[in-house]
């Protein structure tokens, strides 16, 4: 049985390989998406490189436990149907569609044109919020930031 794309198919495109804050974030929700997966064969996660270039030097330096669970989720990122259902894109919304970034949107468009339903998860730490943030906020289904402070800033925008 096909999976139910809104419920059953959760794509996660972040910068898991780059190093930095939302390389963080992201590596922890990956973890996360891979021990629920274990858990549920009905999950179907996965995770995409986006947004920022992997940094090989950080990828050396992970821990090897890490390996297996990103290697799983990285191949069932590939797959056509993970970009079917929920896609969180994790990054500054100034990397999803259409793009900032010249020839972005070619090479990996967030969210993907297939996508149900497109989740933005951001953050900016003060109390406003770019005004050409909030033209991007706008076009995602929903937007998760960390904080109650951040959702403050992000629905006063």
């Amino acid at each position: 049985m096909p999976p139910n794309h809104h419920h059953d198919a959760l794509l996660w495109m972040a910068p898991l390989l780059s190093g930095g804050g939302y390389s963080s974030e992201s590596l922890g929700f990956a973890l996360g998406l891979h021990n629920l997966t274990r858990l549920d064969g009905g999950l179907m996660a996965g995770v995409r490189q986006f947004g920022e270039p992997q940094d090989e030097s950080f990828v050396e330096g992970l821990p090897k436990a890490l390996i297996p669970p990103l290697r799983h989720l990285f191949g069932a990122g590939a797959s056509q149907d993970a970009a079917s259902g929920v896609v969180v894109c994790h990054s500054t919304p100034d990397a999803w569609v259409p793009s900032k970034f010249e020839g972005w949107d070619e090479l990996e468009p967030c969210p993907p044109p297939t996508a149900a339903v497109s989740v933005g998860r951001t953050m900016f730490e003060t109390d406003s919020v770019p005004r050409e943030w909030v033209e991007r906020c706008s076009r995602m289904d929903e937007v998760w930031v960390p904080t109650h402070f951040h959702a403050e800033a992000f629905a006063a925008a």
